[in-house]
């Protein structure tokens, strides 16, 4: 009933629906919504950048909706195709649900095709829509809040204090106030979470008691803002090993497990480091291999592109030679976090410590010049908080750090 609210969704509307079925995003926001309505809608067997246009018009298709990268392809190719000025607002299609799309996307795709509304929402599979963008959402924001969220210190398990944001949307008092986003089992009410089947104790691992009440755990990182009395959210990436990348959750586990077979690798770990633009994780490979200098990388990725999903493929591949281990043996991801893809003149000329990064399907190798040109993309303030977020550092861009009171 949220995507019905949200989206004043009734039988007269037709649904066209292109992303998986087997997600969520399409499930909540567009079927089920259509279907309790007596609403008509159209499932495509994929996505189609090229066809998108004519589809909308040959079905009257009056809602969308999609994660963030297929609003990003309808912009470029309708950019390149016709021109930025480009002006569809003659179709039915009246409103989009998405999760995943940036502000700027989201003006340009709706002065595009002329919306009534291009609605942002956050949630997740077991939780539903817990926030949604409205007319008084800020830019940097995912959404005004719909149930009873929280914001928990990840050390010690308390409230962390509101956000206090500048005119960017950059958080001034990030330490204390991101953290781990619960939200209340009792506000989410039929939507609350029942556990995964058969499997107890992952079940419980996913609520935390606060002040007697029980919490469902989303797995991501934020902070709270408020502005004229309204609670907004602004999300800051994921919190333990979990990477989302072309739509898709996942954990790396089983690439690992592919990765680890590979001929010449003694270990390995798959970290997702925060992009530049939008709010997915480029998948970083850390491969740990004797010789750096001569491990085939092109050879590498051509396995990953046939063991793995498109989505688990590396965007950056790391090949050092050793790895940071606990005093258990078990790989020090929190270094590896903070290392990232950081790149400086020193590392430029070490043959124990190489970063490719994937462009066109090829890995060319990462130097201290690409980092700083690939760090300049880190423009919105938003992206910069998750990237601090996710490394705990501070000394990441250098404008923060000529003037680090902003």
């Amino acid at each position: 009933m949220n995507g019905i609210r949200i989206l004043h969704y009734t039988k007269d509307d037709v649904g066209y629906v292109c992303m998986p079925v087997n997600h969520s995003n399409s499930l909540y926001l567009n079927i089920m919504p259509a279907m309790l309505c007596g609403a008509s809608f159209l499932i495509r067997r994929r996505f189609s950048v090229r066809n998108f246009v004519q589809d909308i018009q040959a079905v009257h298709a009056t809602v969308w909706n999609c994660v963030g990268d297929p609003v990003q392809y309808v912009i470029n190719h309708i950019n390149k195709e016709i021109g930025p000025q480009a002006d569809f607002s003659g179709l039915p299609l009246r409103t989009v649900i998405s999760t995943g799309t940036n502000a700027p996307n989201r003006a340009i795709f709706t002065r595009m095709f002329g919306l009534d509304i291009f609605t942002e929402v956050y949630g997740s599979t077991e939780a539903g829509a817990i926030t949604a963008v409205d007319a008084g959402t800020p830019d940097y924001s995912v959404g005004r809040l719909l149930k009873d969220i929280r914001i928990l210190n990840e050390a010690s398990g308390r409230e962390c204090a509101l956000a206090r944001a500048d005119g960017t949307g950059r958080v001034l008092n990030l330490e204390e106030a991101a953290g781990e986003i619960v939200v209340s089992q009792l506000s989410l009410g039929a939507s609350a979470f029942t556990g995964y089947y058969r499997l107890p104790g992952e079940s419980a691992k996913k609520i935390v008691t606060l002040d007697g009440e029980d919490f469902y755990r989303m797995g991501d990182l934020g902070a709270i803002v408020e502005k004229n009395g309204v609670r907004y959210l602004v999300f800051l990436g994921r919190t333990g090993d979990w990477i989302r990348f072309k739509g898709e959750n996942w954990a790396p586990v089983d690439a690992e497990k592919a990765v680890g077979r590979y001929e010449g690798i003694t270990n390995a770990g798959i970290i997702g480091v925060p992009q530049p633009v939008g709010r997915e994780d480029d998948p970083m490979y850390i491969i740990e291999t004797p010789r750096p200098d001569s491990f085939d990388v092109a050879a590498f990725y051509a396995y990953c592109k046939e063991t793995l999903p498109h989505y688990m493929h590396p965007r950056f591949i790391r090949v050092v030679k050793s790895v940071p281990m606990t005093e258990t043996m078990k790989l020090k991801k929190s270094i590896l976090k903070r290392e990232f893809y950081f790149r400086s003149p020193e590392t430029d000329g070490s043959s124990d410590d190489i970063v490719f990064l994937i462009e066109n399907g090829h890995p060319g190798r990462f130097s201290s010049a690409d980092y700083r040109a690939w760090m300049a993309g880190f423009a919105e303030a938003t992206n910069r908080d998750t990237l601090h977020a996710y490394t705990k550092r501070t000394d990441l861009f250098y404008d923060e750090q000529e003037n680090p009171n902003g």
